[in-house]
């Protein structure tokens, strides 16, 4: 197998086994509605509640984003959120979790 192929295949592969987790940042600018997301960061505002909805903020180093859950860690605990990105003219960039962990 030629040395590119070899190389392009083991690139591959490791950016499977990362995870891929985005930055808040990249989310708000460059993500697409709909897609599944990975983010990781720190809860700085746990216990939102608006009607029927909960959730929390989550912040990295590149800014902070809400997110619709049902699983509400405390503030200041370090999470991974999966789940599907949103936006609206209320909360602007958002994530629904599936996962929280």
């Amino acid at each position: 197998m030629n040395n590119h192929l070899s190389l392009a295949i083991l690139i591959s592969i490791m950016l499977l086994l990362s995870g891929c987790a985005s930055t808040v940042k990249e989310l708000k600018q460059e993500g697409t509605v709909g897609d599944i997301v990975t983010v990781k960061g720190t809860v700085i505002d746990e216990d939102i509640k608006i009607g029927e909805l909960s959730g929390f903020v989550l912040q990295d180093e590149t800014g902070s984003l809400p997110v619709q859950s049902e699983v509400l860690p405390a503030k200041g605990d370090e999470v991974t959120v999966k789940g599907e990105l949103k936006r609206s003219a209320l909360f602007g960039t958002y994530v629904i979790a599936e996962k929280v962990k």
